[in-house]
Order: C-alpha cells, then sequence, then structure tokens
C-alpha cells in the first residue's frame, strides 16, 4: 500500500511539474506573440506644390527601437537620419524638382521581422491657364497701297508674363515685338501695302509652365482699274471717247 501512495505522490508531482512548465512555455509564447513587426506611417501628400512643403514627416514604431534595423531611401538615395525619441524622422524634399519622387522605408527589428513602406508622390507647378490670342479681323480686302489695323488681345493668368511677335514671313525664322497692354490689348497697323500679305501672331506666357497660341491674319489687295483709261482722244474722230485719257490708236474717220 505503502508503494501504491508513493507511486501516486510521483505521479501527482509530475503532473504538476509538466503543468508549471507547460504554463512558463504558455506564457513564454504569449510573450513572444507580443513582440509584432515594425509599423511605419506617413504625412505624405499624393501632390505637393513646389515651394509649399519643406519636409515630411515618417512615423516608426516598435517594441524595441533601439533594436531597429532601417533603411530609408528618397529616389533611390539612402538618407542617414535617425527616429528621435518618438520614432519620427523628418525628411528634407525642398530641393526636389517638379515631377514624379519615391520615398521607401524598410524597417526591421531584433526576431527579423520586416515591415516595407512605401509612397510615390508628385511634385507640381501651381495651375496656369492656358494662353489664348485673339484677333478683331482675320481676313482684309485692301486696294494696293492701303493699310490693315490689326487689333485683337492676349489672355492669360499674368499678362505680365506675356510676350507677343508677328511676321509676315516664317514666324520662327524671323519676327518682331509687338507690345502688349495690361489688359492684355495690342494694335498693329500695317499701312502702304503693295502685294498680298499673311501676318503671323503668336503669344507666349506663362510663369511655370509657358504655353502659346497664334493666328494668322491675310490681307488681299484688290486689283484696281487702270488710273489712265485708253480709248480714241480725238474729238474729229467717229469714235472719240470722252473719258479716255490716253490715245491708243484706235480713232476711226469718215
Amino acid at each position: 500500500m505503502e508503494d501504491g501512495g508513493a507511486a501516486r505522490s510521483l505521479m501527482l508531482a509530475g503532473l504538476m511539474i509538466t503543468s508549471v512548465m507547460a504554463g512558463i512555455l504558455f506564457f513564454g509564447v504569449e510573450d513572444e506573440g507580443l513582440n509584432r513587426a515594425p509599423t511605419v506611417d506617413s504625412d505624405l501628400p499624393d501632390t505637393i506644390l513646389i515651394g509649399t512643403v519643406d519636409s515630411v514627416r515618417i512615423t516608426i514604431s516598435d517594441e524595441k527601437m533601439s533594436d531597429l534595423s532601417l533603411l530609408v531611401t528618397l529616389d533611390g538615395d539612402e538618407i542617414a537620419d535617425l527616429p528621435d525619441h518618438n520614432g519620427v524622422i523628418l525628411i528634407d524634399i525642398s530641393e526636389l524638382d517638379v515631377g514624379s519622387h519615391a520615398l521607401k522605408v524598410i524597417a526591421t527589428d531584433s526576431l527579423g521581422q520586416e515591415t516595407s513602406w512605401s509612397k510615390a508622390f508628385i511634385v507640381h507647378y501651381p495651375e496656369e491657364s492656358e494662353t489664348e490670342l485673339t484677333v478683331s479681323q482675320s481676313s482684309y480686302q485692301i486696294e494696293k497701297g492701303g493699310g490693315a489695323p490689326i487689333s485683337g488681345h492676349v489672355n492669360h493668368d499674368d499678362i505680365s508674363t506675356c510676350e507677343l511677335r508677328w511676321s509676315t514671313t516664317e514666324i520662327d525664322e524671323s519676327s518682331l515685338d509687338l507690345p502688349i497692354g495690361e489688359d492684355g490689348a495690342y494694335e498693329l497697323g500695317l499701312s502702304n501695302i503693295q502685294e498680298n500679305t499673311t501676318v503671323s501672331l503668336e503669344a507666349s506666357c506663362g510663369i511655370w509652365t509657358e504655353t502659346s497660341a497664334q493666328q494668322t491674319v491675310i490681307i488681299t489687295v484688290l486689283e484696281s482699274e487702270s488710273e489712265n483709261s485708253e480709248g480714241c482722244t480725238d474729238p474729229e474722230a467717229n469714235n472719240y471717247d470722252s473719258e479716255a485719257e490716253e490715245e491708243d490708236g484706235s480713232c476711226e474717220y469718215d
């Protein structure tokens, strides 16, 4: 009987030891499970107007920040800045040019758990209106030696950035500047036009993004009647022409 009691005691002791070890293992696993992968967040927007944002914030969180391994890159270039005591890194973007960019963070904790975060964003110029160019009249019919008063308006958000030029040949090869008023109005007075003429006008405007607009004015010189009409100028002739100013040798007599 004593041997049976001793056996039961040993069995109970074994069960207790097993339970304690299982509990220790359970709590150890539970504690280990609380060590989650790092988290990465940022206030980086999708688009940024150039010159309005100097830096963006990246926030990194982990149970053991001191054991973190970090790789932070901006457009592929590594950034060596370390997080502050709040896990924040400020990334300087003040020198970025207009265009597409990418920020990437890889955070690895002491257990080898890795978090990869990345975001693409665009730096852009302010929006500007397109350049518009109008003419009051796109075609003229004039007598030889006459004139054509060309006028119109240049329209843009900022007229002070605009330039206007004109030419009667290829405007890209040769042109002259034409003044523009504060309201965008312009005038071009052509005179003593001797032949058919095509006038090309081109306006260009923009602070950040330059746009242009073109207009063409066609001037047609009409053929005028001869100033000195010809005919028979002899009053004695049968076919005398009182309106003829020059003798053409056509007079007939009885």
